[in-house]
């Protein structure tokens, strides 16, 4: 947004983020209780419709009240409430919203009667793809790419430490993750000593599932479940979905505004695990690998990303999102789990019980998938995408060629830590992505893995 735009054009334009950062000032002068709340929320891209609990609770009167709701049952963001004069007359606390909704309104009105007298439709801007954007602007070929992508990939030595699934070095023909967890609390045992290298670790490791604590990814409590997905701690999860922050000397959740030390707002009939524990994890007999193909042919380039629902036995693969190097959609599908899922994680996963429904035509079972999947991608494949171990493990697909952007942009705390996705977007190329009050978009996001690899690709061409 340039420094000269008003709110009113920047309302004009219809852009959501950028409008509501362009109305700090007006945000500081509210005097409500929830003011600084709503300053900091808006500040990070959310829009209007997902405060209609806390807004409505201001407004005592009944015909504002009923027209908030009503609106709000429509899914209309702020940028579309151009009638909202009357509960914005309704309170004397918004007269600068209420001065630039109205000279928009007068705008778009005349903008209405300049399209009558022309009397006919204005053109549509063409959809521009990744494919026009970056590629175009690099100039390069795939054949290209994937020579200059040859230097991101995770070295074959390192796939272990990061993580990735790797051939078990003490079991033939089965797989083991490594896992290296930041601020874990598991009780302190052999297969979770961090000093240990990942390889002399798994030689004197021994599997005991059954018996391992697992601990909560939402209320970090210890609860027992068995390898084959039995829960022996029957026990309620409560928790906040939200994350702390800071405002004004003041930590809250971002989910309720509650405290730190606040009981959470959110419960679940069990607890739930990523799948994996600190330390060796496996040996595991149900992957499948990518082989090599013909000689001629040439190597490709595809960006990869699930979605992912909770089952008993850890995180579970519930869609598949394949596109290419141009950003085209390849192959996307919703998967069934094997295991019973116990928490779709819809609101972050998008994934709804409809969704994975066996009569549902665009599901599919997750060994229909492998076979899909190990149809578009071989050894040669350069496969691209954040926090890859992740999505390779729940597809149960052992593959070694990998650019990972969770590695390439790495956290200044170092690993284990990374940087979100969102972080990086925002961070690397003034995108703002997974926003309060939408889902994650597999789709988005491996487009967005995809626009981080290649703004770094150009950046060190330059350089060179």
């Amino acid at each position: 947004m340039a420094q000269s735009d008003s709110p009113a054009e920047v309302f004009k334009r219809g852009d959501s983020f950028e409008m509501l950062a362009a109305c700090q000032n007006a945000l500081h002068s509210i005097k409500q209780p929830d003011g600084p709340l709503a300053h900091q929320r808006w500040s990070t891209g959310e829009v209007w419709v997902n405060y209609k609990d806390q807004l409505i609770a201001h407004h005592n009167q009944p015909s504002v009240r009923a027209e908030a709701e009503a609106l709000f049952r429509q899914g209309q963001t702020f940028v579309d409430m151009l009638n909202w004069k009357i509960f914005l007359q309704a309170n004397k606390k918004f007269d600068e919203y209420e001065r630039l909704l109205n000279a928009v309104v007068r705008q778009n009105e005349q903008d209405q009667r300049s399209k009558q007298n022309k009397n006919k439709k204005a053109p549509q801007a063409p959809r521009i793809t990744i494919k026009y954007v970056a590629i175009n602007r690099l100039n390069i070929s795939q054949s290209e790419l994937v020579k200059k992508l040859q230097r991101y990939a995770v070295a074959p030595q390192l796939l272990r430490t990061y993580g990735f699934p790797v051939e078990s070095i003490k079991f033939h023909g089965k797989v083991t993750i490594y896992k290296k967890l930041p601020c874990l609390s598991y009780e302190a045992s052999t297969n979770t000593d961090d000093n240990e290298d990942p390889i002399e670790l798994e030689r004197q490791f021994v599997p005991d599932e059954d018996n391992m604590k697992k601990q909560c990814v939402r209320c970090e409590r210890t609860f027992k479940v068995t390898q084959s997905g039995f829960y022996v701690t029957l026990e309620n999860c409560t928790f906040h979905w939200g994350k702390l922050f800071t405002l004004r000397n003041t930590v809250q959740y971002t989910c309720c505004a509650g405290s730190e030390e606040s009981v959470g707002c959110t419960t679940n009939s069990v607890h739930v695990w990523n799948g994996v524990v600190s330390g060796i994890n496996g040996p595991y007999n149900n992957f499948v690998r990518t082989t090599s193909g013909p000689q001629s042919a040439e190597a490709k380039v595809y960006v990869l990303d699930c979605e992912m629902s909770y089952t008993a036995s850890g995180l579970a693969a519930t869609k598949v999102t394949v596109i290419d190097f141009d950003g085209q959609l390849v192959y996307e599908h919703f998967v069934r789990p094997i295991a019973e899922i116990v928490d779709y994680n819809t609101r972050f996963s998008g994934v709804r019980a409809r969704d994975v429904y066996r009569r549902n035509k665009n599901v599919k079972t997750l060994r229909q998938v492998q076979r899909d999947l190990l149809k578009i991608i071989d050894a040669n494949t350069i496969l691209i995408g954040h926090g890859l171990e992740n999505d390779l493990r729940v597809l149960r697909i052992l593959h070694k060629t990998v650019v990972d952007t969770s590695i390439v942009f790495p956290h200044y705390n170092g690993f284990p830590h990374r940087h979100s996705l969102k972080y990086l977007a925002k961070t690397y190329l003034n995108r703002y992505i997974q926003l309060r009050g939408r889902n994650h978009d597999s789709l988005e996001d491996t487009r967005i893995c995809l626009e981080l690899m290649l703004w770094k690709v150009g950046i060190d061409m330059k350089r060179s």
